[in-house]
């Protein structure tokens, strides 16, 4: 330990003046030199940026925005409201994106506690003693102090706050990802509410089409020219056709609540299908996507978490170096003399080490280590499950490129199908059973193709998702 005592009796603008000498020219130039990848200055410039700075920020405009001159108008108005509405209702309602920007506050608060170690640490004192007895030495005395701590060196602490700032950036990719999902969410959720919109329409055709069969079959078994067989058969293809219809529409409820759930709205009007504009092209090559992936960033900076962990705990094992500069200033009255004046400034240098701790320090060493290596295996899953999730996707776009097409042609052979089955029928040269095997190809194949067209979407967004590029932009405006 190193004691430097210095008395003076200047004023007290002069020990002020003297102290902002003393943090200037030597504690900065300490911290600086013992630690040259995080300066005091920068560290305080740093910390202060990001949290009165916040880059969330716009992103929060970018929403009230949105919800202010755009939703708020549109709903009351009871206007066309897109899909892009949609999501920023959702973003507006959603707990769980509030639960991340909460999350990223709590971190931004923590950022301040854990970066006060690069911060000094200043106190102050006053003390007053009066005596009636003036037998007594220093009967009357009157104490001021000052002091300033700065840790030059602190490892653990040091590592510590490396992890908060860690945390902080995690958050950040966590309400990118919240945010990422979102969209993702609502596109889905309106592409099944439109698809299930799109099956009750042609339950709604098969029910109209089923019927005129079943009257022209009456119609004809009443003239004689038809079967009762025919009747039944026709009759049960018009029942089926109204219970797929009943199903449908359970199937459109759950589909609407499920979408009002997400905004937190009453939709009265639905926003239409418009084909998008898919273009793979784009997205070729995408291997070398995967590095942007939301999730496996987060993996990432889970690993760099446990990286600090280590070393916060190894930070034990180092010396603890810190600055204190003391002053007094203290009046008091000796017996029988006047009032004195002691003005003692006192720097200390102190290192502290822990040497022994009950083997508390090797076991915590050991279980961060252990942390860290688990990390390292769920980020290798993490890739791997990423990986071949989006090679499965990019696949299932290539295959429905191709299939698309395919299937609108087999929608128009359906349909040419069943009109010349259904006028043979009429023309006494084909049987019902025909008939209504053709009507029951020509309706799974529209639906076969509805299905496909809403799903290539979705696995279109669901890709862009992966490699972390989805954005607003890409829902209907």
């Amino acid at each position: 330990m190193i004691i430097l005592f210095l008395y003076t009796k200047n004023t007290s603008k002069i020990l002020l003046h003297l102290f902002a000498f003393i943090f200037t020219v030597t504690l900065l130039p300490i911290h600086a030199e013992e630690h040259p990848n995080k300066p005091l200055s920068t560290k305080i410039n740093k910390t202060f940026n990001s949290f009165w700075s916040n880059p969330e920020d716009s992103l929060r405009e970018e929403i009230q925005t949105n919800w202010d001159n755009s939703l708020s108008e549109r709903t009351n108005t009871k206007e066309y409201i897109s899909v892009r509405d949609l999501y920023f209702i959702a973003l507006n309602y959603s707990p769980s994106f509030k639960s991340n920007q909460a999350a990223l506050d709590i971190a931004y608060a923590s950022q301040l506690t854990a970066n006060s170690v690069f911060y000094p640490t200043i106190s102050a004192g006053y003390a007053l003693t009066r005596s009636e007895d003036k037998t007594v030495p220093n009967y009357n005395q009157n104490i001021l102090s000052l002091s300033l701590l700065q840790y030059l060196y602190n490892a653990e602490s040091f590592a510590k706050a490396e992890q908060i700032d860690n945390q902080v950036d995690s958050g950040k990719i966590a309400l990118r990802l919240a945010r990422q999902r979102l969209i993702f969410n609502t596109a889905q959720r309106w592409s099944n509410l439109i698809l299930a919109i799109e099956n009750q329409r042609l339950s709604e055709i098969e029910i109209k089409s089923s019927k005129k069969l079943l009257d022209k079959v009456k119609q004809s078994l009443a003239l004689g020219l038809g079967k009762k067989l025919d009747v039944a058969q026709a009759k049960a293809a018009h029942t089926l056709a109204i219970a797929d219809q009943i199903q449908r529409k359970s199937n459109y409820t759950v589909a609407l609540q499920n979408l009002q759930n997400l905004t937190g709205i009453k939709i009265n009007t639905v926003p239409e299908w418009k084909k998008p504009n898919i273009q793979l092209a784009t997205l070729r090559p995408y291997a070398s996507k995967i590095r942007n992936n939301t999730t496996l960033q987060q993996q990432l900076k889970a690993l760099d978490t446990a990286v600090l962990e280590v070393n916060a705990v190894r930070g034990r094992l180092y010396p603890k170096v810190s600055l204190r500069l003391a002053y007094n200033h203290t009046e008091f009255t000796e017996i029988g003399s006047q009032n004195e004046v002691n003005d003692p400034i006192l720097a200390t240098l102190n290192f502290e080490w822990e040497l022994f701790s009950g083997f508390r320090t090797t076991a915590d060493i050991d279980t961060a280590y252990a942390k860290l290596n688990q990390q390292k295996a769920r980020l290798k899953e993490s890739l791997l499950n990423e990986k071949a999730n989006l090679d499965n996707t990019w696949a299932l776009l290539q295959a429905n490129e191709q299939r698309i097409p395919a299937l609108q042609q087999q929608v128009e052979a359906s349909k040419i199908a069943y009109d010349a089955l259904l006028q043979g029928y009429q023309l006494g040269t084909q049987n019902l059973p025909d008939v209504l095997n053709a009507q029951s190809q020509y309706q799974k194949a529209q639906i076969s193709l509805a299905q496909t067209i809403h799903q290539h979407w979705i696995n279109y967004l669901n890709f862009k998702f992966i490699i972390g590029e989805i954005t607003p932009g890409d829902l209907p405006s």
